[in-house]
């Protein structure tokens, strides 16, 4: 009983501490709302926030551009080489990567990781996630260890 009397009190008091919080927070808020200085505070949040969205879709818009570009043009070619480093092709677009193989004491994953447009043949993987949030991804004639748990 005495425990149950404790912890009624308790959560008396800290509710008695929110509404003081929060009293106080309403009376700033009070203050400010009859003067102008809260308007034009407003308004420079707003076109702060505008120029920012602004900004932002311009570089969506650009990086558009540089991805469908990339992708109608021809794609890089890589040929042969020993690639154990983590992320090695992070990001790439429209790549023919051919005879390579992935592994070595780095002991990199996800060589392939966020890449689009990949035309993959004869290479040889031993990573754990090769092509993790990799889209269109063509693979022919290559190996992929049980070391792989999650290639695709």
């Amino acid at each position: 009983m005495l425990t149950k009397v404790r912890n009624k009190h308790a959560k008396w008091k800290e509710s008695r501490e929110e509404r003081r919080e929060m009293r106080k927070g309403l009376d700033r808020a009070a203050k400010l709302m009859s003067s102008k200085e809260l308007a034009r505070e407003m308004e420079r949040m707003c076109a702060a926030e505008e120029k920012k969205m602004a900004e932002h879709a311009e570089r969506v818009a650009r990086e558009e551009a540089r991805v469908k570009a990339l992708l109608e043009g021809a794609p890089t070619v890589v040929e042969g080489g020993k690639y154990d480093e983590e992320r090695a092709f992070y990001g790439a677009v429209n790549l023919e990567v051919r005879g390579a193989e992935f592994d070595g004491p780095a002991d990199g994953e996800s060589a392939f990781k966020e890449t689009r447009a990949l035309r993959v043949s004869d290479c040889f993987f031993n990573l754990r996630y090769p092509f993790w949030h990799a889209e269109e991804v063509r693979l022919s004639d290559s190996t992929l260890t049980d070391k792989c748990r999650a290639a695709f």
